[in-house]
């Protein structure tokens, strides 16, 4: 098990932030990505067809034999994750959302904490439900900023339009003083800077990201499942769609100049399906 991939799927292209955390933690690592970039975005999607996306990533990715499988999707992990235990009651899922939540009630001082994220991962209620059940005495302010991600997506990630969209979203945050906030979609780290201006100094903020990575490289050494190679392992970048834009905006969430990614053909899904 030691020299199998860690497998990712995302949404898009927002998980590469969490693989890009996942090398830093574990560097030996293969990771295999999958970016159902044909179906994006899942934040504007039902409950039952995140499942259905869900489970067919999780398919693709099974046939590389993953030694664990991380749904870097928060509108995933909100809503597919019981399922997809459910289903594979086998593979080790590790999701965004249980060590985010850890993270910020470790941290918060006042017990004010936000979350912010896509329309469909605050409309889950999950996050809210997770901290507030946790700590009775935790208040919770979420608020949906969905235009967040066609910002990072447009490399608008510090400019006058990307301040004034933040300064409205966070606005509510703000004036519920909140002192930590949870980044509760993959995108959200890139607008860190700007994320961090509007709030201030005082304000925390949790990247789910390395939170998961930290996670992934505990459960390695726990199992003793780490990779035996030497030096950095492969990252193996699949997407369900290729846009003529999409290889640029990979390059930025990775931060690199060279990029080899794979488009899948588009009869790769199970074409039977029920939840």
């Amino acid at each position: 098990m030691s020299n199998q991939p860690i497998g990712i799927f995302d949404s898009g292209i927002g998980g590469l932030t969490v693989a890009t955390q996942v090398r830093k933690y574990c560097p030996g690592e293969e990771i295999i990505y999958f970016g159902d970039t044909a179906r994006v975005p899942y934040g504007t999607k039902s409950a039952r067809i995140v499942c259905q996306f869900s489970y067919q990533n999780t398919r693709f990715l099974l046939q590389f034999r993953p030694k664990l499988v991380v749904i870097a999707c928060h509108t995933a992990s909100c809503l597919a994750t019981d399922y997809l235990k459910q289903e594979f009651p086998s593979l080790v899922l590790v999701d965004v959302l249980k060590p985010s939540v850890e993270k910020a009630l470790n941290h918060t001082r006042s017990g004010r904490i936000g979350v912010i994220g896509t329309t469909a991962t605050i409309n889950s209620k999950r996050y809210q439900m997770s901290l507030e059940s946790a700590n009775n005495s935790i208040r919770v302010y979420a608020t949906a900023c969905p235009l967040f991600v066609p910002l990072v997506e447009e490399g608008w990630i510090d400019n006058q339009v990307s301040r004034e969209i933040a300064s409205i979203y966070l606005r509510p945050l703000k004036q519920k003083k909140v002192d930590t906030v949870i980044l509760a979609c993959t995108h959200y780290p890139l607008l860190r800077k700007v994320i961090a201006g509007v709030l201030g100094d005082g304000v925390r903020l949790i990247d789910p990201s390395e939170e998961v990575a930290a996670q992934v490289a505990a459960h390695l050494r726990r199992g003793a499942a780490n990779r035996s190679s030497v030096g950095r392992g492969r990252l193996r970048l699949y997407f369900s769609d290729c846009s003529p834009r999409l290889k640029k905006v990979v390059r930025l969430f990775l931060g690199q100049t060279k990029v080899t990614i794979k488009e899948l053909k588009p009869d790769f899904l199970p074409e039977v399906f029920n939840v």
